[in-house]
Protein backbone atom coordinates (compact mmCIF):
# COMPACT_ATOMS: atom_id res chain seq x y z
CA UNK A 1 0.00 0.00 0.00
CA UNK A 2 1.50 3.35 -0.98
CA UNK A 3 1.50 5.84 1.88
CA UNK A 4 2.25 9.56 2.01
CA UNK A 5 1.94 12.34 4.58
CA UNK A 6 -1.08 14.57 3.86
CA UNK A 7 -1.24 13.38 0.27
CA UNK A 8 -0.94 10.26 -1.74
CA UNK A 9 2.03 10.47 -4.04
CA UNK A 10 1.85 8.72 -7.37
CA UNK A 11 4.88 7.16 -9.00
CA UNK A 12 6.50 9.71 -11.23
CA UNK A 13 6.41 8.99 -14.94
CA UNK A 14 8.89 10.37 -17.44
CA UNK A 15 8.62 14.13 -17.18
CA UNK A 16 7.24 16.26 -19.94
CA UNK A 17 7.56 20.01 -19.61
CA UNK A 18 4.16 21.62 -19.95
CA UNK A 19 4.11 24.51 -22.37
CA UNK A 20 2.97 28.04 -21.59
CA UNK A 21 -0.02 29.71 -23.19
CA UNK A 22 2.25 31.33 -25.76
CA UNK A 23 3.86 28.10 -26.91
CA UNK A 24 2.52 25.12 -28.85
CA UNK A 25 4.29 21.79 -29.19
CA UNK A 26 3.57 19.91 -32.41
CA UNK A 27 4.08 16.30 -33.36
CA UNK A 28 6.40 16.50 -36.35
CA UNK A 29 4.99 13.32 -37.87
CA UNK A 30 1.56 14.84 -38.67
CA UNK A 31 0.78 16.93 -41.76
CA UNK A 32 1.67 20.60 -41.79
CA UNK A 33 -1.25 22.41 -40.09
CA UNK A 34 -3.41 24.47 -42.42
CA UNK A 35 -6.64 24.90 -40.45
CA UNK A 36 -7.35 26.81 -37.25
CA UNK A 37 -8.74 25.86 -33.84
CA UNK A 38 -9.58 28.58 -31.29
CA UNK A 39 -10.60 27.81 -27.70
CA UNK A 40 -11.93 30.19 -25.04
CA UNK A 41 -12.39 29.60 -21.30
CA UNK A 42 -15.63 30.49 -19.58
CA UNK A 43 -17.34 29.68 -16.30
CA UNK A 44 -20.99 29.98 -15.31
CA UNK A 45 -22.24 31.95 -12.32
CA UNK A 46 -21.53 29.12 -9.88
CA UNK A 47 -18.69 27.50 -11.74
CA UNK A 48 -14.94 27.91 -11.47
CA UNK A 49 -12.41 26.68 -14.00
CA UNK A 50 -9.25 25.33 -12.38
CA UNK A 51 -6.35 26.99 -14.18
CA UNK A 52 -4.01 26.61 -15.91
CA UNK A 53 -5.88 24.40 -18.40
CA UNK A 54 -3.75 22.02 -20.45
CA UNK A 55 -5.17 21.29 -23.90
CA UNK A 56 -4.05 18.12 -25.70
CA UNK A 57 -5.12 17.31 -29.25
CA UNK A 58 -5.05 13.84 -30.84
CA UNK A 59 -5.95 12.89 -34.40
CA UNK A 60 -8.44 10.27 -35.57
CA UNK A 61 -5.88 7.47 -35.17
CA UNK A 62 -5.19 8.44 -31.56
CA UNK A 63 -1.81 9.98 -32.41
CA UNK A 64 -0.73 12.99 -30.38
CA UNK A 65 -0.82 16.24 -32.38
CA UNK A 66 -0.26 19.28 -30.17
CA UNK A 67 -0.36 20.77 -26.69
CA UNK A 68 -1.02 24.25 -25.38
CA UNK A 69 -1.87 25.80 -22.02
CA UNK A 70 -4.37 28.46 -20.99
CA UNK A 71 -3.12 30.39 -17.97
CA UNK A 72 -6.25 32.45 -17.34
CA UNK A 73 -9.97 32.20 -18.06
CA UNK A 74 -9.72 35.27 -20.29
CA UNK A 75 -6.88 33.82 -22.39
CA UNK A 76 -7.40 32.59 -25.94
CA UNK A 77 -5.33 30.06 -27.81
CA UNK A 78 -5.25 29.05 -31.43
CA UNK A 79 -4.06 25.80 -32.98
CA UNK A 80 -3.61 25.24 -36.70
CA UNK A 81 -4.83 21.83 -37.84
CA UNK A 82 -5.56 19.97 -41.08
CA UNK A 83 -9.19 18.98 -41.70
CA UNK A 84 -10.04 15.60 -40.21
CA UNK A 85 -11.14 13.81 -37.03
CA UNK A 86 -9.72 14.96 -33.70
CA UNK A 87 -10.08 14.39 -30.01
CA UNK A 88 -9.53 17.44 -27.81
CA UNK A 89 -8.66 16.78 -24.16
CA UNK A 90 -8.64 19.46 -21.46
CA UNK A 91 -7.16 19.18 -17.96
CA UNK A 92 -7.91 22.03 -15.56
CA UNK A 93 -5.40 22.81 -12.83
CA UNK A 94 -2.50 21.31 -14.83
CA UNK A 95 0.36 23.14 -13.11
CA UNK A 96 3.77 22.30 -14.56
CA UNK A 97 5.45 22.53 -11.15
CA UNK A 98 2.94 20.06 -9.68
CA UNK A 99 2.25 17.37 -12.32
CA UNK A 100 4.17 15.51 -15.01
CA UNK A 101 3.24 13.52 -18.10
CA UNK A 102 5.15 10.84 -20.04
CA UNK A 103 7.23 12.01 -22.99
CA UNK A 104 4.99 10.07 -25.43
CA UNK A 105 1.35 11.04 -25.02
CA UNK A 106 -1.84 9.07 -25.60
CA UNK A 107 -5.36 9.75 -24.33
CA UNK A 108 -4.72 7.17 -21.60
CA UNK A 109 -1.46 8.75 -20.39
CA UNK A 110 -1.27 9.05 -16.60
CA UNK A 111 -0.99 12.45 -14.91
CA UNK A 112 1.56 11.99 -12.12
CA UNK A 113 2.36 14.10 -9.10
CA UNK A 114 5.91 15.39 -8.99
CA UNK A 115 7.69 14.03 -5.93
CA UNK A 116 6.95 16.11 -2.84
CA UNK A 117 3.93 17.87 -4.37
CA UNK A 118 0.26 17.61 -3.39
CA UNK A 119 -2.95 17.51 -5.40
CA UNK A 120 -4.89 20.70 -6.05
CA UNK A 121 -8.24 21.19 -7.78
CA UNK A 122 -8.05 19.00 -10.89
CA UNK A 123 -10.62 18.76 -13.71
CA UNK A 124 -10.78 16.94 -17.02
CA UNK A 125 -12.90 16.73 -20.17
CA UNK A 126 -12.60 15.49 -23.72
CA UNK A 127 -14.58 15.85 -26.91
CA UNK A 128 -14.40 14.41 -30.41
CA UNK A 129 -14.75 16.72 -33.40
CA UNK A 130 -14.60 16.39 -37.18
CA UNK A 131 -13.11 19.38 -38.98
CA UNK A 132 -14.37 19.78 -42.51
CA UNK A 133 -12.52 21.79 -45.12
CA UNK A 134 -13.66 25.39 -45.16
CA UNK A 135 -16.02 24.85 -42.22
CA UNK A 136 -16.26 26.49 -38.82
CA UNK A 137 -16.54 24.17 -35.85
CA UNK A 138 -17.13 24.68 -32.15
CA UNK A 139 -16.21 22.30 -29.36
CA UNK A 140 -17.12 22.84 -25.71
CA UNK A 141 -15.08 21.14 -23.03
CA UNK A 142 -17.31 20.74 -19.96
CA UNK A 143 -14.71 20.13 -17.27
CA UNK A 144 -15.62 17.60 -14.59
CA UNK A 145 -13.86 17.76 -11.22
CA UNK A 146 -11.76 14.62 -10.70
CA UNK A 147 -10.74 15.10 -7.08
CA UNK A 148 -12.50 15.13 -3.74
CA UNK A 149 -11.69 17.61 -1.00
CA UNK A 150 -11.06 16.39 2.54
CA UNK A 151 -12.60 19.47 4.14
CA UNK A 152 -12.36 18.54 7.81
CA UNK A 153 -11.35 15.71 10.15
CA UNK A 154 -12.21 15.71 13.85
CA UNK A 155 -11.47 12.94 16.35
CA UNK A 156 -13.18 13.45 19.70
CA UNK A 157 -12.53 12.18 23.25
CA UNK A 158 -8.95 11.07 22.59
CA UNK A 159 -7.12 10.09 25.82
CA UNK A 160 -5.37 13.18 27.18
CA UNK A 161 -1.96 11.49 27.39
CA UNK A 162 -1.90 10.96 23.60
CA UNK A 163 1.07 12.49 21.76
CA UNK A 164 0.09 11.94 18.08
CA UNK A 165 -3.06 11.24 16.05
CA UNK A 166 -3.40 10.69 12.31
CA UNK A 167 -6.07 9.46 9.91
CA UNK A 168 -5.42 7.29 6.84
CA UNK A 169 -7.79 6.54 3.95
CA UNK A 170 -7.35 3.63 1.51
CA UNK A 171 -7.66 2.43 -1.18
CA UNK A 172 -7.62 5.50 -3.41
CA UNK A 173 -6.95 5.71 -7.11
CA UNK A 174 -3.30 6.36 -7.94
CA UNK A 175 -3.53 8.26 -11.24
CA UNK A 176 -5.91 10.38 -13.26
CA UNK A 177 -5.58 9.69 -16.99
CA UNK A 178 -5.88 12.31 -19.72
CA UNK A 179 -9.13 10.69 -20.88
CA UNK A 180 -10.69 11.36 -17.46
CA UNK A 181 -10.57 7.76 -16.21
CA UNK A 182 -8.58 6.53 -13.23
CA UNK A 183 -5.76 4.00 -12.93
CA UNK A 184 -4.15 2.11 -10.04
CA UNK A 185 -6.05 0.91 -6.99
CA UNK A 186 -3.41 0.93 -4.24
CA UNK A 187 -3.25 4.61 -3.36
CA UNK A 188 -3.73 6.01 0.13
CA UNK A 189 -3.34 9.20 2.11
CA UNK A 190 -2.31 9.88 5.70
CA UNK A 191 -3.32 13.14 7.35
CA UNK A 192 -1.79 14.25 10.68
CA UNK A 193 -4.09 15.93 13.19
CA UNK A 194 -3.41 18.67 15.73
CA UNK A 195 -4.44 18.59 19.38
CA UNK A 196 -6.90 21.32 20.37
CA UNK A 197 -6.87 23.37 23.57
CA UNK A 198 -9.17 20.96 25.43
CA UNK A 199 -6.51 18.24 25.18
CA UNK A 200 -8.90 15.54 23.91
CA UNK A 201 -10.04 16.85 20.49
CA UNK A 202 -7.76 16.44 17.47
CA UNK A 203 -8.41 18.17 14.15
CA UNK A 204 -6.98 18.53 10.69
CA UNK A 205 -5.15 21.82 10.10
CA UNK A 206 -7.57 24.70 9.67
CA UNK A 207 -6.68 25.28 6.00
CA UNK A 208 -9.54 23.12 4.71
CA UNK A 209 -9.05 23.90 1.03
CA UNK A 210 -5.69 22.24 0.53
CA UNK A 211 -6.32 18.53 0.99
CA UNK A 212 -7.42 17.31 -2.42
CA UNK A 213 -7.27 13.59 -3.17
CA UNK A 214 -8.28 11.29 -6.00
CA UNK A 215 -11.50 9.39 -5.14
CA UNK A 216 -11.67 6.05 -3.37
CA UNK A 217 -11.66 2.82 -5.38
CA UNK A 218 -14.63 1.43 -3.46
CA UNK A 219 -15.85 1.87 0.10
CA UNK A 220 -12.55 2.80 1.76
CA UNK A 221 -11.14 1.93 5.14
CA UNK A 222 -10.59 4.92 7.42
CA UNK A 223 -7.87 4.19 9.99
CA UNK A 224 -7.30 6.33 13.08
CA UNK A 225 -3.83 5.95 14.59
CA UNK A 226 -3.46 7.08 18.19
CA UNK A 227 0.23 6.98 19.08
CA UNK A 228 1.24 3.48 17.97
CA UNK A 229 -2.21 1.85 17.86
CA UNK A 230 -4.64 1.92 14.92
CA UNK A 231 -8.43 1.63 14.79
CA UNK A 232 -10.16 0.93 11.48
CA UNK A 233 -13.62 1.78 10.16
CA UNK A 234 -15.01 0.77 6.75
CA UNK A 235 -17.02 3.56 5.17
CA UNK A 236 -20.59 2.74 4.15
CA UNK A 237 -20.15 4.59 0.85
CA UNK A 238 -17.52 5.52 -1.70
CA UNK A 239 -15.67 8.79 -1.42
CA UNK A 240 -16.39 10.25 -4.84
CA UNK A 241 -14.82 12.96 -6.94
CA UNK A 242 -16.45 16.40 -6.80
CA UNK A 243 -17.50 16.03 -3.16
CA UNK A 244 -16.28 17.75 -0.02
CA UNK A 245 -15.69 15.18 2.71
CA UNK A 246 -16.00 15.71 6.47
CA UNK A 247 -14.82 12.91 8.77
CA UNK A 248 -15.74 12.81 12.45
CA UNK A 249 -14.76 10.01 14.83
CA UNK A 250 -15.22 9.58 18.57
CA UNK A 251 -13.12 7.41 20.85
CA UNK A 252 -15.71 5.78 23.11
CA UNK A 253 -13.59 3.89 25.57
CA UNK A 254 -11.30 5.16 28.31
CA UNK A 255 -11.55 8.60 27.28
CA UNK A 256 -2.85 23.28 -47.98
CA UNK A 257 -6.42 22.76 -47.62
CA UNK A 258 -9.08 25.45 -47.11
CA UNK A 259 -8.81 26.93 -43.66
CA UNK A 260 -10.93 25.27 -40.97
CA UNK A 261 -11.54 27.25 -37.81
CA UNK A 262 -12.50 25.35 -34.65
CA UNK A 263 -13.66 27.38 -31.68
CA UNK A 264 -14.54 26.11 -28.24
CA UNK A 265 -15.44 26.94 -24.69
CA UNK A 266 -14.28 25.41 -21.44
CA UNK A 267 -16.83 25.40 -18.65
CA UNK A 268 -15.95 24.65 -15.04
CA UNK A 269 -17.50 22.35 -12.48
CA UNK A 270 -19.15 23.28 -9.19
CA UNK A 271 -19.10 20.93 -6.20
CA UNK A 272 -21.81 18.26 -6.37
CA UNK A 273 -22.29 18.11 -2.61
CA UNK A 274 -20.80 17.60 0.83
CA UNK A 275 -20.70 14.35 2.79
CA UNK A 276 -20.10 13.73 6.48
CA UNK A 277 -18.88 10.38 7.80
CA UNK A 278 -19.35 9.80 11.54
CA UNK A 279 -18.23 6.78 13.54
CA UNK A 280 -17.32 5.63 17.03
CA UNK A 281 -14.30 3.46 17.76
CA UNK A 282 -12.75 1.74 20.74
CA UNK A 283 -10.46 -1.15 21.71
CA UNK A 284 -12.94 -3.74 20.39
CA UNK A 285 -13.58 -2.23 16.97
CA UNK A 286 -15.63 0.54 15.39
CA UNK A 287 -19.23 1.27 14.57
CA UNK A 288 -21.12 3.95 12.69
CA UNK A 289 -22.75 6.80 14.53
CA UNK A 290 -25.91 7.55 12.64
CA UNK A 291 -24.59 6.28 9.34
CA UNK A 292 -23.24 9.65 8.22
CA UNK A 293 -25.05 12.27 6.19
CA UNK A 294 -24.90 14.00 2.86
CA UNK A 295 -26.14 17.33 1.55
CA UNK A 296 -26.86 15.99 -1.91
CA UNK A 297 -30.27 14.35 -2.37
CA UNK A 298 -30.44 10.80 -3.66
CA UNK A 299 -33.39 9.39 -5.61
CA UNK A 300 -36.21 8.10 -3.45
CA UNK A 301 -36.75 4.36 -3.58
CA UNK A 302 -39.75 2.19 -2.89
CA UNK A 303 -39.26 -1.28 -1.45
CA UNK A 304 -39.59 -4.11 -3.95
CA UNK A 305 -41.37 -7.26 -2.81
CA UNK A 306 -39.21 -9.98 -1.27
CA UNK A 307 -36.94 -11.59 -3.85
CA UNK A 308 -33.45 -12.93 -4.29
CA UNK A 309 -31.00 -10.06 -4.62
CA UNK A 310 -29.40 -10.07 -8.09
CA UNK A 311 -25.70 -9.61 -8.77
CA UNK A 312 -23.90 -7.02 -10.87
CA UNK A 313 -24.26 -7.97 -14.52
CA UNK A 314 -27.58 -9.76 -14.05
CA UNK A 315 -30.80 -8.77 -15.80
CA UNK A 316 -33.55 -7.82 -13.33
CA UNK A 317 -37.06 -7.01 -14.62
CA UNK A 318 -35.47 -6.59 -18.03
CA UNK A 319 -32.93 -4.03 -16.75
CA UNK A 320 -29.16 -4.38 -16.35
CA UNK A 321 -27.85 -4.51 -12.76
CA UNK A 322 -25.13 -1.85 -12.49
CA UNK A 323 -24.42 -1.98 -8.75
CA UNK A 324 -25.51 -3.83 -5.62
CA UNK A 325 -25.06 -2.43 -2.10
CA UNK A 326 -26.69 -4.76 0.40
CA UNK A 327 -30.33 -4.80 -0.65
CA UNK A 328 -29.94 -1.60 -2.69
CA UNK A 329 -29.80 -2.44 -6.41
CA UNK A 330 -29.02 0.12 -9.14
CA UNK A 331 -30.59 -0.68 -12.50
CA UNK A 332 -29.93 0.67 -16.00
CA UNK A 333 -32.93 0.84 -18.32
CA UNK A 334 -32.94 -1.46 -21.34
CA UNK A 335 -34.92 0.99 -23.48
CA UNK A 336 -33.80 4.35 -24.83
CA UNK A 337 -35.58 7.28 -26.51
CA UNK A 338 -34.37 10.35 -28.33
CA UNK A 339 -36.07 13.50 -29.58
CA UNK A 340 -36.98 14.21 -25.98
CA UNK A 341 -35.84 17.82 -26.45
CA UNK A 342 -35.55 20.15 -29.42
CA UNK A 343 -32.21 21.61 -30.41
CA UNK A 344 -33.64 25.14 -30.21
CA UNK A 345 -35.04 24.72 -26.67
CA UNK A 346 -33.66 26.89 -23.88
CA UNK A 347 -31.75 25.13 -21.11
CA UNK A 348 -34.70 25.41 -18.71
CA UNK A 349 -37.08 24.01 -21.33
CA UNK A 350 -34.76 21.09 -22.00
CA UNK A 351 -34.62 20.27 -18.27
CA UNK A 352 -38.43 20.49 -18.01
CA UNK A 353 -38.93 18.13 -20.96
CA UNK A 354 -36.35 15.66 -19.63
CA UNK A 355 -37.96 15.65 -16.17
CA UNK A 356 -41.39 15.09 -17.73
CA UNK A 357 -40.03 12.14 -19.70
CA UNK A 358 -38.43 10.69 -16.55
CA UNK A 359 -41.63 11.04 -14.52
CA UNK A 360 -43.46 9.05 -17.17
CA UNK A 361 -40.81 6.34 -17.51
CA UNK A 362 -42.26 2.97 -16.59
CA UNK A 363 -40.90 -0.56 -16.27
CA UNK A 364 -43.23 -3.33 -15.15
CA UNK A 365 -42.41 -4.52 -11.63
CA UNK A 366 -40.31 -1.45 -10.73
CA UNK A 367 -41.95 1.35 -8.75
CA UNK A 368 -39.01 3.59 -7.90
CA UNK A 369 -38.11 6.90 -9.51
CA UNK A 370 -36.07 6.90 -12.71
CA UNK A 371 -33.32 9.53 -12.91
CA UNK A 372 -30.45 10.53 -15.17
CA UNK A 373 -27.15 8.81 -14.32
CA UNK A 374 -24.62 10.99 -12.51
CA UNK A 375 -20.90 11.08 -13.32
CA UNK A 376 -20.08 8.18 -10.99
CA UNK A 377 -22.81 6.04 -12.54
CA UNK A 378 -21.68 6.91 -16.05
CA UNK A 379 -18.20 5.67 -15.15
CA UNK A 380 -19.73 2.41 -13.90
CA UNK A 381 -21.65 2.10 -17.17
CA UNK A 382 -18.41 2.67 -19.09
CA UNK A 383 -16.52 0.06 -17.07
CA UNK A 384 -19.29 -2.52 -17.58
CA UNK A 385 -19.95 -1.74 -21.24
CA UNK A 386 -18.98 -5.19 -22.54
CA UNK A 387 -21.27 -7.08 -20.16
CA UNK A 388 -24.05 -4.55 -20.57
CA UNK A 389 -24.05 -4.83 -24.35
CA UNK A 390 -23.85 -8.61 -24.15
CA UNK A 391 -26.78 -9.05 -21.77
CA UNK A 392 -29.28 -6.31 -22.62
CA UNK A 393 -31.56 -6.35 -25.64
CA UNK A 394 -30.61 -2.76 -26.55
CA UNK A 395 -26.87 -2.16 -26.74
CA UNK A 396 -25.31 1.13 -25.70
CA UNK A 397 -24.59 2.47 -29.18
CA UNK A 398 -21.17 4.10 -29.55
CA UNK A 399 -22.65 6.51 -32.09
CA UNK A 400 -25.35 7.72 -29.71
CA UNK A 401 -25.02 10.47 -27.12
CA UNK A 402 -26.93 9.92 -23.85
CA UNK A 403 -28.14 12.34 -21.17
CA UNK A 404 -26.42 12.49 -17.77
CA UNK A 405 -26.42 14.90 -14.82
CA UNK A 406 -22.98 16.31 -13.99
CA UNK A 407 -24.21 17.73 -10.68
CA UNK A 408 -24.75 21.20 -12.11
CA UNK A 409 -26.13 20.79 -15.62
CA UNK A 410 -27.54 18.12 -17.88
CA UNK A 411 -24.97 17.11 -20.48
CA UNK A 412 -24.40 14.29 -22.93
CA UNK A 413 -21.94 11.36 -22.91
CA UNK A 414 -21.00 8.67 -25.39
CA UNK A 415 -18.78 5.59 -25.16
CA UNK A 416 -17.01 3.96 -28.06
CA UNK A 417 -14.19 1.48 -28.51
CA UNK A 418 -11.69 3.95 -29.92
CA UNK A 419 -11.90 6.81 -27.42
CA UNK A 420 -13.66 5.32 -24.41
CA UNK A 421 -15.92 7.51 -22.25
CA UNK A 422 -16.58 11.04 -23.51
CA UNK A 423 -18.32 13.43 -21.10
CA UNK A 424 -19.53 17.00 -21.45
CA UNK A 425 -21.22 16.71 -24.85
CA UNK A 426 -23.80 19.28 -25.89
CA UNK A 427 -27.46 18.25 -25.79
CA UNK A 428 -29.32 18.02 -29.09
CA UNK A 429 -32.60 16.54 -30.29
CA UNK A 430 -30.68 13.36 -31.13
CA UNK A 431 -29.47 12.86 -27.53
CA UNK A 432 -30.91 9.67 -26.04
CA UNK A 433 -32.69 9.24 -22.72
CA UNK A 434 -31.72 6.04 -20.91
CA UNK A 435 -32.17 6.46 -17.16
CA UNK A 436 -31.21 4.55 -14.02
CA UNK A 437 -32.99 3.81 -10.77
CA UNK A 438 -32.18 2.36 -7.35
CA UNK A 439 -34.55 -0.14 -5.78
CA UNK A 440 -34.71 -1.72 -2.33
CA UNK A 441 -35.28 -5.47 -2.30
CA UNK A 442 -36.77 -6.69 0.97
Amino acid sequence: MKQCNSVFVAAMCGAMTLCSCAKEVFNEEVREPDSRLTVLTRAGDDEIVATPVGIYVFDGTGAYVTTTTIQDEEDRFSINLPAGDYEVVGVGGMEEERYSLPSTLTTSSAISLISGKVYDDLMAAKSSITLTSGGENTVTLGLERKVMLIKSITINDVPSETSAVSVSIAPLYEHLLLNGNFEGENGSCTIPLTCQTDGTTWKMASNDNSNYQLPSVDKPTISVTIDDKSYSYTSTEKLEANYKINIEGTYTENQGEPTVELTGTITGASWAGEKTIRFNFNETGSETAGGGSTTDPTPGTNPTPSAEIPEVGDIYKGCYVLAVDGNQVTLFASEENNYVVDGNDSESTKKTKINEALSGWSVEGINSQWVLPDVQTVNIISNQLQGLNKNTKTQLNGNHTYFYDNGTNIKGFYINASSGLNLGQNITAATYLRPVTTITIE
